[in-house]
């Protein structure tokens, strides 16, 4: 009974231990699921999602989705999915002026993918890197990187992305610009329109178009900057691209008041307004509203400069107290993302916590488990002892009960009473007790290594034992 008590106790902590292991086991299954569907599933979606965040600034979610993902790769130990979520990274740490940030991210995927001789990913990390560099107006550092891309797509034969040598020409024009290496930019920039005419990109002839209107002002070749600028605004005449067409307004206002044509540049720049402030482009209309305001003066108009001016400032101080407004919700933003991010760390502390408490739940159980099985052997080996200790006391006392029945006594009897029939030379009667003697003999003998005698047998052994009593007695 108490065995049986000791296995239930032990069968109880086993399914308790092992019930515990097939939670584990399932967990883990389950993780490595939804990472195997994670890493079938396109990432596309995903990266969309991320470039709309950053679209409409708010990178503090961008980064979240970045973060989570990069976890994701680092686990399925998938660096091109790692590498590009760097790159994203990047590109929100430009977008929000952090420019040393998004230096090391870009620097980071670089070092990548020439470590890896991967072409086109060090394509992309060198625009990047011009990119960032042209942000922080550091156009020498920036023609470096654009003009390293460059050379590796013509000098290794490269095949780009569909526009991206496009767009690595328009740069090239645009830092040559800014350098006033006006000849060099315009080479770049009829090479990139003649690249963009010949992929039918038609979206970046507003752009070049426009970039050529401002070297060709820059090099005071007015007739040319106005055709480029006129280019550029009918392309955008189709109401797509507000920004640009009001752009151009102001552009080709820009060369009329080069060319001292005040009344003509009023009328472009009031046209732009009238778009500026139909589309709520109010960066827009305070610039157009201060080149109306300078035109006026040039016309010696000063209270209808006055105006302008007076609107400009009303306006300015709109934009003021919207930024203003910004900065404080993009502070509450932080701070509530501070506060996400130290809940995060707490429940990662209690889980870690959680984690090393069962740990050791499981260490106590596997010990006691062990204890338990150590237990039942030592029992088992009492057992085993104590059996061994039964059998040999039993075969001892079988010869103690075999020494009982050849009572040494009997035997000495029975013997001298033969001696005593053959003295007196009665060989029958001796014979006929020698025989019965040697009979009773033999039975118990080969009865001796039973445990049970038939009833039988034992009646003919008394029989014979009161035989020959009697015969020794002489009755």
């Amino acid at each position: 009974m108490t065995r049986l008590k000791i296995a239930l106790f032990l069968l109880r902590f086993a399914l308790i231990f092992l019930f515990l292991e097939l939670d584990s086991t399932c967990r883990a299954d389950q993780a490595d699921s939804l990472l195997h569907e994670l890493k079938s599933a396109p990432n596309d979606a995903v990266f969309q999602l991320i470039e709309s965040e950053i679209g409409a600034a708010r990178y503090d979610l961008a980064e979240n989705y970045c973060r989570a993902i990069i976890e994701q790769a680092e686990y399925l130990e998938d660096d091109s999915l790692r590498f590009l979520v760097y790159t994203n990274l990047g590109n929100i740490a430009q977008h929000q002026g952090n420019y040393t940030a998004a230096a090391a991210e870009y620097i980071k995927v670089l070092d990548w993918a020439e470590s890896n001789s991967d072409t086109a990913w060090t394509i992309g990390c060198l625009s990047n890197l011009g990119s960032l560099h042209a942000s922080m107006l550091e156009w020498d550092d920036a023609l470096k990187y654009f003009r390293r891309s460059y050379d590796i797509i013509k000098k290794q034969g490269v095949v780009p992305l569909e526009g991206s040598e496009i767009t690595l020409c328009a740069n090239l024009g645009v830092i040559n610009s800014r350098l006033e290496k006006y000849d060099v930019a315009y080479l770049w920039m009829k090479k990139a329109l003649h690249l963009a005419k010949k992929q039918e990109q038609h979206q970046y002839f507003g752009p070049i178009y426009s970039t050529l209107g401002l070297i060709f002002r820059f090099r005071n070749e007015l007739d040319s900057a106005d055709f480029y600028y006129r280019r550029c605004l009918d392309l955008c005449s189709d109401g797509e691209n507000i920004p640009f067409e009001i752009a151009s307004y102001q552009n080709i206002a820009g060369v009329f008041d080069l060319r001292g044509k005040h009344d003509s540049a009023l009328y472009y720049l009031n046209v732009g307004l009238i778009k500026a402030k139909k589309s709520q482009q109010k960066r827009l209309e305070e610039e157009l509203l201060n080149g109306i305001a300078q035109n006026y003066r040039q016309l010696g108009q000063d209270d209808s400069a006055y105006v302008y001016l007076h609107r400009r400032y009303s306006l300015r101080e709109s934009l003021y107290a919207e930024h203003k407004k910004d900065l404080l919700l993009e502070l509450e933003q932080k701070y509530e993302k501070e506060k996400r991010l130290r809940e995060i760390a707490s429940l990662e502390r209690v889980n870690k916590e959680k984690e090393l408490v069962l740990a050791n739940n499981k260490l106590v159980i596997v010990g006691l488990v062990s204890l338990l099985l150590m237990l039942l052997l030592v029992s088992l080996f009492y057992h085993y002892r104590t059996r061994l200790r039964t059998i040999s006391r039993v075969a001892e006392l079988k010869q103690i009960a075999l020494r009982a029945q050849m009572n040494p006594h009997f035997l000495f009897n029975a013997l001298g009473s033969i001696q005593n029939s053959i003295l007196k030379n009665d060989k029958i009667s001796a014979s006929e007790f020698l025989a019965k003697f040697a009979k009773l003999t033999r039975m118990i003998l080969v009865r001796s290594g039973e445990d049970e005698i038939p009833l039988t047998e034992e009646l003919r052994m008394l029989e014979l034992y009161l035989a020959l009593e009697q015969f020794r007695s002489g009755q």
